[in-house]
């Protein structure tokens, strides 16, 4: 995963944890957090200001398609390639 400066195009930082193509991206509505959701059946809440993993859902259902935080940003909800949420 790669964060760039839309006015720039320069690079501000870069992730790599997936074991595999990363499917779908969010930012979340409390400043400062992004989520990644994978083939690997991960799901990883990053720190925008401190680019490190603040949290991580390993879910055993299969690719992760969806991700997404709630409107307060204290819930994140995935969606699996076998249909389960």
């Amino acid at each position: 995963v790669r964060l760039c400066d839309c006015a720039t195009g320069a690079t501000q930082a870069v992730w790599s944890a997936h074991q595999g193509e990363v499917t779908c991206l969010a930012f979340g509505p409390l400043a400062g957090r992004l989520l990644s959701a994978g083939r690997d059946a991960r799901t990883h809440i990053w720190g925008l200001v401190h680019p490190e993993i603040s949290g991580e859902l390993i879910d055993s259902t299969g690719v992760v398609t969806a991700a997404d935080f709630s409107p307060d940003g204290t819930l994140v909800a995935t969606g699996h390639s076998d249909e389960n949420v």
